[in-house]
């Protein structure tokens, strides 16, 4: 038997058990079919979306989870608590890191549609808030680095990250660092697959930073196998309805295997972090039914599938809260409420130091506090993208600059890194890349073998005196460009 608790917007608390295998959770219409131990969605109309939709009727046992996920979602005191002070409030703060599909890449308006936006809908149509606020911080074309080491700077005042209006590097005058970043009640996290390069270290000071909100990772997957990344998006969706050079990694009919590796396993159980696998999720379905859930290029979303992910974010979260139950977790319970809840169980940390990240990526505009060196380089907008810009300099035959440089002002012990575009093909090159003339690194641009046109960082050195720094990036591939797409000047950590 499997039941479960919602309310409804009218306020009233209802209660649905399911006593059969086949289990339909439905307000008006079906929501959700569950036959076995598969999933299946079945889409509401939207009148009924708008109306409220119920996401219960849910246990590991039918959802296909895996024995791992089970483990790390688990009912526990802390994400129920998070809940409970959200309804209380009444309000809750989503802050989403990741890279285009969270971004909403291929969505008509990502605004409203991208997954972290539809699951702030889907906590007000539950009637668990009256509103809910999305910072949706995530990077193009790019893994969990930037985030790692930037995440100060995206999450102050004045940063929205908005995937269409984005203040994240586009007006950094405007972020207050006398102002600590607001409080977050749910950071969503997806990096599975352009890297996840300190993941570890992100969480870590995010965990520290926001040690009562429910974090919560969801594990995205591309169908495309790796040889065939460069195929037309119509052959890519040809090619895997026909099972002929697609890779079938995404179907694994064994629960005993996790869908995540053994290192991301321990550090989801050290930052306490939820997990939502779309593989788990879509492991039962035809490849028809898959490929509807993904946009033509079987790596980006579709509106569905932000959808699915969403509502499966959801439950999640549900299920998490439902406290009470065996295997209920309730360490963090306190005495000073009938509840157990404290309002607030721990003070948030804020981080002090001065990092910057100086990334014009997103937005195509430069911090007033890196002076550019060399005026007449202009960013250029790369493959036409509305959010992926760089200086673009060439090699010495004659194509355009060869030479940009910053200067920029920090204290002796800060790590200086360079943002640029990497590919396998012919596009890029190679650049000398040097900080206060104190010996020159080679970058590459161009990698033999890498199939991804993704944004990737480097370290170039350490500062050595406090005051005022130069950076000079020089092209040395001939007819290559070299894209550089910000510079970082991280603080020693306390």
């Amino acid at each position: 038997m499997i039941s479960g608790l919602f309310r409804p917007p009218t306020g009233a608390l209802v209660r649905i058990t399911c006593m059969t295998v086949k289990c339909v959770a439905f307000v008006g219409f079906a929501v959700f079919q569950m036959a076995g131990t598969k999933l299946a969605m079945l889409r509401a109309p939207a009148s009924v979306i708008r109306g409220g939709i119920l996401l219960a009727c849910y246990a590991a046992h039918v959802s296909g989870q895996t024995a791992c996920e089970a483990e790390l979602n688990r009912a526990d005191a802390h994400t129920s608590c998070a809940v409970q002070r959200m309804r209380t409030r009444r309000t809750a703060s989503i802050v989403a890191f990741g890279g285009s599909v969270t971004w909403g890449a291929g969505l008509d308006n990502p605004v409203n549609e991208s997954w972290a936006n539809v699951l702030a809908t889907l906590l007000q149509q539950i009637n668990v808030v009256d509103h809910a606020h999305v910072r949706n911080l995530a990077i193009r074309a790019h893994g969990s680095e930037a985030a790692a080491n930037c995440f100060d700077n995206m999450l102050r005042p004045g940063s929205s990250g908005s995937p269409v209006d984005d203040v994240f590097g586009a007006a950094p005058s405007l972020t207050n660092h006398a102002v600590p970043p607001e409080p977050a009640d749910i950071v969503l996290f997806e990096f599975s697959i352009n890297g996840q390069k300190d993941l570890d270290k992100l969480m870590r000071n995010l965990r520290r930073r926001y040690p009562d909100a429910i974090f919560l990772y969801v594990q995205h997957f591309a169908l495309w196998a790796e040889s065939s990344l460069r195929d037309e998006p119509a052959a890519r969706r040809k090619n895997f309805l026909e099972n002929a050079t697609w890779s079938a990694s995404w179907y694994s009919p064994d629960l005993s295997m996790c869908p995540i590796r053994p290192d991301l396993q321990a550090n989801f159980k050290l930052f306490s972090v939820k997990l939502f696998s779309l593989r788990s999720t879509l492991r039962s379905l035809s490849p028809k039914q898959v490929s509807g859930y993904f946009a033509p290029d079987l790596h980006h979303l579709s509106r569905a599938g932000h959808a699915l992910v969403a509502e499966g974010a959801l439950q999640t979260i549900v299920r998490a809260a439902g406290c009470g139950g065996p295997g209920c977790d309730k360490h963090r319970l306190g005495p000073d409420r009938a509840d157990g809840c404290a309002a607030s169980e721990t003070a948030e940390f804020h981080d002090t130091r001065a990092s910057s990240c100086f990334l014009w990526y997103n937005s195509g505009k430069v911090d007033p506090k890196l002076h550019l060196l060399r005026p007449g380089v202009e960013l250029s907008r790369l493959e036409g993208a509305g959010t992926k810009y760089a200086f673009l300099i060439s090699g010495d035959c004659g194509l355009g600059p060869r030479q940009v440089g910053f200067a920029f002002r920090a204290a002796a012990g800060a790590t200086v890194q360079i943002a640029f575009m990497r590919d396998g093909g012919a596009k890029y090159g190679e650049a000398k890349v040097t900080l206060d003339h104190a010996g020159t690194n080679l970058v590459q641009g161009g990698v033999d073998g890498f199939q991804h046109h993704i944004l990737t960082l480097q370290t170039i050195g350490v500062t050595r005196h406090n005051g005022t720094h130069h950076f000079w990036v020089e092209a040395s591939s001939c007819n290559r460009s070299f894209a550089v797409a910000g510079v970082t000047v991280l603080e020693p950590q306390n």
